[in-house]
């Protein structure tokens, strides 16, 4: 079953203040393509994770607890996630996607979502049709107070786990290039890129491009 997410609804001052993140975070060229997102042109490095291979120890520099999310943790969620939206993620849990989450003294202060066989991607519009033994990684979020703790690469750690023992062969996940931050965690974690996904648009004219290596 297909999921569609619920765009997030801007602002002019919402959209000034993302811009101005952008800029002092990830540096002009990444601003510029995602101004280009948002009109002609989008586009993302397509990255794997085989499952096989060998799997490097990683700790959270604070105690945290991973688990997989539940119905009930919902409400938790959306507070903890400020813009979700609580139809969308009962949504998600409804077509059968995992949401990992990483609690430090009882509260959620990391979750990453994974879905399997198809996907709607928002970012690009489209619908992803998965292999029975791939999984897609995506909406990796932690809050802000807690960040740069290593919480992310304990929880990528406990996924890995996970999808390798229920037989999957390899996980799929996605970064904007001009993401430099994003890129960095995707090589620290042992992901490696296997293709460019992304289209062309003008008026009612689109035009896909990229493809998946080694998808069946």
């Amino acid at each position: 079953m297909s999921n569609k997410h619920n765009r997030t609804k801007w602002t002019v001052r919402s959209a000034l203040l993302r811009a101005v993140a952008i800029l002092r975070e990830e540096g002009l060229k990444s601003l510029w393509f995602k101004l280009l997102g948002e009109t002609v042109y989008r586009r993302v490095v397509l990255v794997e994770r085989i499952l096989d291979e060998p799997i490097h120890p990683i700790t959270s520099r604070i105690p945290v607890t991973i688990k997989l999310m539940e119905r009930s943790d919902v409400d938790e969620y959306c507070e903890f996630h400020l813009g979700a939206d609580r139809s969308d993620i009962q949504q998600r849990l409804d077509s059968g996607h995992w949401c990992f989450t990483a609690r430090h003294q009882g509260s959620i202060v990391h979750a990453c979502w994974a879905a399997s066989q198809v996907l709607w991607f928002d970012y690009l519009s489209r619908e992803m049709q998965l292999a029975s033994d791939e999984a897609f990684v995506y909406d990796s979020y932690t809050d802000p107070s807690y960040r740069g703790l290593n919480i992310a690469g304990a929880r990528r750690l406990e996924m890995i786990r996970f999808f390798h023992d229920a037989g999957f062969r390899r996980l799929l996940g996605t970064v904007i290039p001009e993401n430099q931050p994003a890129v960095r965690t995707i090589q620290k974690s042992e992901y490696r890129p296997i293709g460019t996904l992304g289209f062309f648009k003008i008026g009612p004219i689109r035009q896909d491009f990229g493809e998946i290596r080694g998808h069946s």
